[in-house]
C-alpha cells in the first residue's frame, strides 16, 4: 500500500506540474519532463544567487583538486553514516522518494552539496534529513473537493539547524503556486455535473484564481531562481521580519499614550486633589462610563439601537464568508454547490446593510444638527469639520499606523507574508488618502485599511452635507429643490455606472472580490452609494420637524406599510440569487436597474421601521428595537471589539 500511494503521489505531482501553468508570469516552474515510467520523475530545479548570504558560516567548496586531508574526514564521516538496510521494494520506494524531494541539476556548489547531505542523512533515517522530508508537501485526499492547499510543515522546516562537514544546513520553505489547467478543472467539475455554461460562469466568480499550493522543504542555500518564485514565497529563519524604525516608532508613541492613560486613570480613581477636565480626557474610567452609559437624553432615537447591533452582526457574518472565500480550504469546491442554494443569497444578497448604515448616519446628522442650530446658534464650518475629524483621525491613524509597521510580527506561515504584504504596502503609501478619507477617488485599487472605504463614502456625503442642510435651515425652497437634484443625480449614476460597463446586477461571489469592476466602479464609489445617504438627511429632518407631535397612523396604513415591508426587504435579498443561476442570460438594462434602485428600496423600508417604533406605530416592535438599553450595551461592546 505504501508503494501504491507513492506512486500515485509521483503520478500527480508530475501531471499538475507537467499540465498545469504557474499563478503568475513570472512564476514558471522548469520541469524536466521524462518516460512514462514510475522510476522517472520530474525534477524542479532551485538555484542559490550570485550573491553570498552574510548570515551563513564560510564553507570550502569541495572540488577535484581539494586536500586529501578533508577528503578522508569525509570518507570517515560517511563510513559512520550508513544507510538503513532496506528490503528491495523499501529501496525502490527510497530512491522515488528522494527523485521527487532531492533536488537535481543543480549548478550552484553549496546547494549541491547540501542536497546530497540530506540524502545521506535520509537514507542514514537521520533525525534532520527525516524532519527536511516531513515538511515537505504530500499527496493531500479530497482534492475532487477542493483540497487544493498543502502547505507542509512550515515551522519544522524553518527550525532544522545541523551542522555538517559541508557547512551548517537550516531549513527553507518554500511555497509553490500553480494555476490548474482549464481542462483539468473541467474533469474535475464533471464529478459535479457542472455544465460548460456554467463553468465559464464560475471561472469568473468561485473558482477565479483557484490555485495548487504545493510546499517543499530544502536547504537555506537553496535558492529561487531557476523555478523563477517570488522572493516570499521561499522563507527560512533568517528572513523573518526584522524590526523597522517605524516599528519602534509606533510602539513609542503606544507606550507613551498607555503610559498618559494609567497616570490619568490613576488620579481619578483616587481622586488626587482637584480633577481637571485634561484628566478625565484621558481617564479611562471616565471614557467607559461615557461609552456604555444607557441613559438618554428626551431628543435621542432609540430603536436606532436595535437596527445597529442586528445589522452590525449581519456584516459581521458577511465578512466572515468573505474571508474563508480568499483562503484556502478542504473543501472549496463546495462554493460551487453552495452558491446554487438560496441560503448562500442570505450572505452575498446582505450588502445592502451597510446602506443601513449609511442612512443611520446621516439621519443622525440631520436631526443634530436642526436640533443644534434652530437654537439661535451660529454655524461655524471650521468647528463643524474639526468634531468630525477628531472623532475618526485619531482611530484611524492608529490602525494605520499598526498596519504599517508592527502588523507584519502578529503571525507567519507560507501565505501570511503575502496577505501582510497586501495589508501593509497600501498603508505605507497610501496613509495619506486614509486620513483624508478619498481612498475611494485616489486609490481604489490600492485600499489602505480596506474596510475603510465606508469612511470614504460617509465623509465625503459628510463634507457636502451643510451645502445642502444649511439651505434648508434658511431657505427651505432652495434647500429642497438642492436635495431632489442631487437625489436623482445619484440614482441616475447607480443607473449609468452599470449600464456602461456591463456590470452584473447581484454582488459578485469571487476571491477576488477587490480587483472586480463591480466593487471598483460601483460599490466604493461615493456618489453611486449617495441615495440612502441623502434619504437619511431627509428622514432626520422631517424627525425634526415632527418630535413634537404625535402621530397615529390608522391601521390601514400600518397594514399596507408593514405589508409592502415584509415583501420588499426579503425580495430585495432574493433576487440576488438570479444573477447567479446557470440558466441566467445577462440582461443589461435589468442589471442596471436593480443595481440602481434596490438600496433606496431596502433603505425605505428601513426607515419604515425606525419611524414606526420612534412614533409609537410599531407596536411590539417598538419595544424590541428599543430593548430597556440592551441593545445600546451591545452594539457598544461589538463597536469596542470590531
Amino acid at each position: 500500500m505504501l508503494r501504491l500511494k507513492i506512486l500515485i503521489i509521483l503520478r500527480v505531482i508530475k501531471y499538475i506540474i507537467g499540465e498545469g501553468n504557474l499563478a503568475s508570469s513570472e512564476t514558471t516552474a522548469d520541469v524536466n519532463k521524462k518516460d512514462d515510467s514510475f522510476s522517472e520523475t520530474p525534477t524542479i530545479n532551485l538555484e542559490r544567487k550570485n550573491d553570498t548570504d552574510n548570515n551563513m558560516l564560510p564553507v570550502e567548496d569541495i572540488k577535484s583538486g581539494e586536500s586529501a586531508k578533508i577528503k578522508a574526514e569525509e570518507k570517515n564521516l560517511n563510513r559512520t553514516r550508513k544507510p538503513v538496510k532496506l528490503t528491495a521494494k523499501q529501496g525502490f520506494i527510497m530512491n522515488q522518494v528522494l527523485g521527487t524531494y532531492a533536488l537535481g541539476d543543480i549548478n550552484n556548489t553549496d546547494c549541491k552539496d547540501h542536497i546530497n547531505e540530506f540524502k545521506i542523512g535520509l537514507r542514514a533515517f537521520e533525525p534532520w534529513a527525516l524532519k527536511m522530508f516531513d515538511s515537505s508537501s504530500k499527496l493531500m485526499s479530497g482534492i475532487l473537493n477542493g483540497n487544493l492547499a498543502e502547505l507542509g510543515s512550515f515551522r519544522q522546516c524553518l527550525n532544522i539547524y545541523e551542522e555538517t562537514l559541508r557547512g551548517t544546513i537550516k531549513g527553507r520553505h518554500c511555497t509553490l503556486r500553480i494555476l490548474p489547467s482549464d481542462e483539468l478543472m473541467q474533469i474535475v467539475l464533471s464529478y459535479r455535473n457542472v455544465s460548460k455554461k456554467r463553468f465559464k460562469l464560475l471561472k469568473h466568480s468561485v473558482l477565479d484564481g483557484a490555485k495548487l499550493y504545493w510546499s517543499v522543504c530544502v536547504p537555506h542555500t537553496c535558492l529561487n531562481l531557476t523555478i523563477s518564485l517570488k522572493e516570499s514565497d521561499c522563507i527560512a529563519m533568517d528572513d523573518l521580519p526584522d524590526i523597522t524604525l517605524g516599528d519602534y516608532i509606533f510602539l513609542a508613541s503606544a507606550g507613551l499614550v498607555l503610559v498618559i492613560v494609567t497616570v490619568c486613570t490613576v488620579i481619578d480613581v483616587t481622586e488626587i486633589g482637584d480633577t481637571v477636565s485634561a484628566v478625565n480626557l484621558f481617564s479611562l474610567r471616565t471614557n467607559a462610563n461615557i461609552l456604555f452609559s444607557v441613559s438618554r437624553s428626551r431628543n435621542e432615537i432609540a430603536c436606532l439601537d436595535g437596527v445597529r447591533s442586528l445589522t452590525m452582526c449581519y456584516i459581521i457574518v458577511g465578512h466572515r464568508y468573505i474571508h474563508n472565500m480568499a483562503t484556502p480550504s478542504i473543501n472549496s469546491l463546495d462554493l460551487v454547490d453552495w452558491i446554487q442554494t438560496y441560503f448562500s443569497t442570505l450572505i452575498y444578497g446582505s450588502t445592502v446593510t451597510v446602506d443601513t448604515f449609511f442612512m443611520i448616519s446621516s439621519t443622525l446628522l440631520s436631526y443634530n444638527f436642526f436640533t443644534y442650530y434652530t437654537e439661535n446658534r451660529k454655524f461655524n464650518l471650521l468647528n463643524f469639520y474639526l468634531y468630525r475629524l477628531s472623532r475618526i483621525c485619531i482611530p484611524l491613524a492608529v490602525a494605520i499606523g499598526m498596519y504599517g509597521t508592527i502588523l507584519k510580527h502578529f503571525g507567519g506561515g507560507p501565505l501570511y507574508y503575502d496577505f501582510n504584504a497586501s495589508f501593509q504596502k497600501p498603508c505605507q503609501y497610501f496613509w495619506w488618502s486614509t486620513l483624508l478619507s478619498i481612498q475611494s477617488f485616489v486609490n481604489p485599487t490600492f485600499l489602505c485599511v480596506i474596510q475603510t472605504w465606508y469612511l470614504s463614502v460617509d465623509s465625503f456625503w459628510f463634507y457636502i452635507s451643510p451645502a445642502i442642510l444649511l439651505p434648508v435651515l434658511k431657505k427651505p425652497l432652495l434647500g429642497y429643490s438642492i436635495f431632489i437634484v442631487a437625489y436623482i443625480l445619484s440614482i441616475a449614476i447607480s443607473f449609468y455606472v452599470p449600464w456602461k460597463n456591463k456590470l452584473e446586477g447581484g454582488f459578485p461571489v469571487s476571491p477576488r472580490i477587490f480587483e472586480l469592476d463591480y466593487y471598483l466602479l460601483y460599490y466604493i464609489q461615493p456618489i453611486c452609494r449617495g441615495s440612502p445617504y441623502l434619504m437619511g438627511l431627509a428622514f432626520g429632518y422631517g424627525l425634526y420637524r415632527t418630535k413634537d407631535q404625535k402621530y397615529k397612523a390608522s391601521l390601514l396604513t400600518k397594514s399596507v406599510a408593514w405589508s409592502l415591508v415584509l415583501v420588499c426587504m426579503p425580495s430585495i435579498i432574493l433576487i440576488s440569487h438570479v444573477f447567479h443561476e446557470e440558466t441566467y442570460e445577462y440582461n443589461r438594462l435589468f442589471s442596471s436597474l436593480f443595481v440602481a434602485s434596490h438600496r433606496w428600496i431596502w433603505t425605505l423600508c428601513i426607515i419604515w421601521i425606525v419611524w414606526s417604533c420612534h412614533s409609537g406605530n410599531g407596536g411590539s416592535d417598538a419595544k424590541f428595537g428599543k430593548g430597556s438599553g440592551i441593545f445600546l450595551k451591545f452594539y457598544c461592546f461589538v463597536y469596542v471589539c470590531c
